[in-house]
C-alpha cells in the first residue's frame, strides 16, 4: 500500500488497528525515512513503512501472524484518541456543529464498537471545531483585520479594538472591541434621546459579553446603533 504522506499512513494504521483490535506502539518514527509499529503486547506482529524517492510512503513489510489474542474488544483502545476521533468525524461535525457530545459518543460506538468516555469525546469535538474554524486565539487575533475589511466596504464605520493590559483572573488575556456604522450614527440623530443596552453572555473558551445599543425612532421602531464585545 502507498500513501501520499506520513499523516495518511498514520491515519490508516490507526483505523486498521481499531477495526481489527490490534493496539500498537511506535517502534521507529523518522519523518524522512521510516515508520514502524509493533504489537502492544510484543507478540511479533509488526508493520514497516518507508519513504520512497518520490516522497510517498510505502508499507514494505508486515510480520504475521498476530498471535497474542484477541478477538475480544477491550473497553478502551490505545489508538482511539481524541485527535483521531476529531479527524475521523470532522465532516460530521462540520455539517452538524451543534451535535451533542452524547450523540458523538454513539456515532463513535456505531463505527468502531468502542464506547469512549465523555471527556475524550468532548475534547475530540473541540479539536474538530478548531480544524474547521481555526482555534480561539487565531479567531480573536483576526478580529482587527475583519473590522478593517468591513470598514473598507462601509465608509463612515468606526471601530475600536483595545486589548487590556495584563491578564484576567484566570490567566487569559482580555480585550474590548466596539463598532458602529455611519448609517447608525446618522440614524441616531433622528431617534429619541434614549438608549437601550442588551447583552448576551459568550460561552466559548473565553468568557465575556456581546453588547448591542438600540435606539427608538419616531415610529417606535428599534434601530441597532452600536455593537461591542
Amino acid at each position: 500500500m502507498v500513501f501520499a504522506n506520513m499523516v495518511e499512513l498514520k491515519t490508516w494504521l490507526q483505523e486498521y488497528s481499531i477495526v481489527h483490535n490490534r493496539p500498537f506502539r511506535v517502534m521507529n518514527s523518522y519523518k524522512d525515512r521510516r515508520y514502524t509499529v509493533t504489537c502492544k503486547e510484543d507478540c511479533g506482529w509488526k508493520v514497516c513503512a518507508r519513504k520512497d524517492k518520490v516522497g510517498k510512503w510505502r508499507i514494505t513489510s508486515v510480520q504475521q501472524p498476530h498471535t497474542c489474542a484477541t478477538a475480544e474488544v477491550e473497553e478502551t483502545h490505545l489508538q482511539l484518541n481524541s485527535r483521531f476521533i476529531a479527524k475521523t468525524f470532522c465532516n460530521v461535525i462540520k455539517h452538524m456543529p451543534t451535535i451533542t457530545v452524547s450523540a458523538l459518543i454513539e456515532s463513535i460506538f456505531l463505527r468502531f464498537e468502542y464506547r469512549v468516555k465523555y471527556g475524550k469525546a468532548w475534547r475530540a469535538k473541540q479539536l474538530a471545531l478548531a480544524m474547521i474554524y481555526g482555534d480561539w486565539e487565531e479567531a480573536y487575533e483576526r478580529l482587527p483585520r475583519m473590522m478593517n475589511a468591513i470598514k473598507a466596504k462601509n465608509p463612515g464605520m468606526h471601530f475600536e479594538y483595545l486589548p487590556k493590559e495584563g491578564e484576567t483572573r484566570d490567566g487569559r488575556r482580555g480585550f474590548r472591541a466596539f463598532r458602529t456604522f455611519g448609517r447608525c450614527i446618522e440614524a441616531f440623530k433622528h431617534c429619541r434621546p434614549v438608549l437601550a443596552i442588551d447583552g448576551t453572555f459568550l460561552t466559548g473558551k473565553y468568557n465575556g459579553t456581546m453588547l448591542v445599543a438600540i435606539g427608538i425612532d419616531g415610529e417606535n421602531m428599534l434601530v441597532p446603533l452600536a455593537f461591542a464585545l
